[in-house]
């Protein structure tokens, strides 16, 4: 059985489109959601990449420091939203299905747009 959901979005930016569909997803995926420090983290990484440089940005914005930050994409990490990046071991990157959020909130305009996404997260029970 194939479940999909209808929203009705209105937004004020990109960020905001990227909150909302990371939240979908991981209620869509039943996993466990981000905290708003994480998710502040993980919008970043979707809208503009995971490299140092961006790491540099997100802890000067948010007023962290590394450590914190290296603890926040940890916890993504253990939550299934980064992965491990295929040929460099200390990199991450963000797994298929933000991917494909990343791609369409790139295409998105908001004009009448229709977001129809397929997560390729299996179902699985969060942990608690």
């Amino acid at each position: 059985m194939k479940l999909r959901y209808s929203l009705d979005v209105s937004y004020e930016n990109n960020a905001r489109v990227v909150d909302i569909l990371v939240m979908n997803y991981a209620y869509a995926s039943k996993i466990e959601p981000p905290t708003k420090r994480e998710i502040g983290v993980l919008r970043d990484y979707i809208l503009y990449g995971y490299s140092s440089q961006i790491k540099d940005v997100i802890s000067a914005n948010l007023g962290i420091t590394k450590d914190n930050l290296n603890v926040i994409n940890s916890n993504l990490e253990k939550k299934g939203y980064l992965v491990k990046h295929p040929t460099n071991q200390t990199m991450r990157k963000i797994n298929k299905d933000l991917e494909i959020i990343k791609e369409t909130v790139k295409n998105f305009t908001g004009k009448g747009d229709c977001i129809l996404i397929k997560f390729s997260k299996k179902w699985k029970k969060i942990k608690k």
